[in-house]
């Protein structure tokens, strides 16, 4: 964009020169060009807000607006996604962006993730402060969305709402993760949408990178959203293990995308912890410990079942386990390995 991140909202066009040639460069090569824009702020300080969308952005109940601050030199007015010129906003920018610049994916900030707030403005015509307006507001807003994308360019948002999952694609999960965590959303909704990034920003060291991507792997997240720094010579042993997931992910894509998640598996042997170092919201580093070989079943989208495991380590390990015969039926099996170079 022409603009700097969290300011001027939604200015967002001209856009910089040579940038639909550079989307039409990845593009081709099969890469996806996604930018950036946000489905919630206005900055108060443009005209444009002053003259016109300050009549259609959600009212405090004194009729103030309601001003978030992300940028510290920068108030940013929440809209209400109740009103049209809102749901036209976005879907003007996005036509833009597709037509215009020839993107194949757009992410759509904050809709996934910021909560309501409860808008006093009349002249909106939905219910005085709380009510169903506001996911209502952006499904709307977003099935016209999709209608522009015409199954051509993804939309993505940032974390997880249910409310919006048949108007989003893919989710943008980043939140720091913690040993405690269970793949809850995926148990319910894999197979129905993709997670996607696997935040690892400062992690030093090979297997406090591999528990992180590793879980998330088995689990069916998408890994990425990581700075250039894993391309740097310290982090090749990282990268090759990034490497190697990616192409299991690709091979596993009946399972990891189009099939169901069924549970973890249960290891019939003693598993060795792995040891490592993660960081929370404030990047503080706190330990944590990890079965050093995790795995899941998964139902596949050709009805066969998959076992997805992961060792974290640094040598080889054993990993005993028998397929629970809930999921296998009555009729007898051929178990085979799928590997990135095809089943054996």
């Amino acid at each position: 964009h022409q603009i700097g991140f969290d300011t001027e909202y939604p200015n967002y066009f001209p856009y910089k020169p040579g940038f639909p040639q550079g989307v039409k460069e990845l593009t081709s090569r099969g890469m996806i060009a996604m930018p950036y824009i946000n489905g919630r702020l206005w900055d108060s300080s443009l005209d444009s807000f002053k003259r016109e969308a300050i009549k259609w952005c959600a009212k405090q109940v004194n009729g103030e607006p309601y001003i978030e601050v992300y940028n510290p030199k920068v108030r940013h007015a929440v809209m209400c996604p109740a009103t049209k010129f809102w749901q036209d906003k976005i879907n003007e920018i996005v036509e833009r962006l597709i037509k215009e610049c020839g993107v194949n994916a757009i992410y759509i900030d904050q809709i996934g993730s910021a909560g309501a707030v409860l808008c006093f403005d009349k002249s909106h015509n939905h219910p005085l402060g709380g009510g169903g307006y506001w996911v209502s507001g952006y499904r709307e807003m977003l099935r016209r969305v999709k209608e522009k994308c015409a199954g051509k360019v993804a939309i993505t948002t940032e974390n997880n709402a249910e409310p919006y999952m048949d108007g989003v694609d893919a989710f943008l999960i980043w939140n720091p993760r913690h040993p405690q965590e269970i793949p809850m959303m995926t148990a319910v909704y894999s197979g129905y949408t993709i997670y996607f990034s696997s935040p690892t920003h400062g992690f030093s060291d090979k297997i406090s990178f591999a528990m992180l991507e590793g879980r998330d792997f088995i689990w069916g997240c998408q890994l990425g959203w990581m700075g250039f720094e894993l391309l740097s010579p310290e982090h090749k042993d990282k990268a090759e293990f990034l490497k190697i997931l990616g192409k299991y992910r690709i091979s596993a894509l009946k399972y990891l995308i189009y099939g169901e998640l069924l549970g973890e598996i249960e290891p019939l042997n003693n598993i060795p912890e792995a040891e490592g170092t993660w960081f929370d919201w404030h990047g503080r580093a706190f330990p944590v410990k990890l079965p050093s070989v995790m795995g899941t079943f998964w139902r596949g989208s050709d009805n066969t079942l998959g076992a997805i495991i992961v060792n974290v380590s640094d040598k080889e390990q054993v990993f005993s386990f028998s397929y629970p015969r809930e999921f296998l039926g009555k009729e007898r099996v051929i178990v085979s390995e799928i590997t990135p170079d095809g089943k054996k």
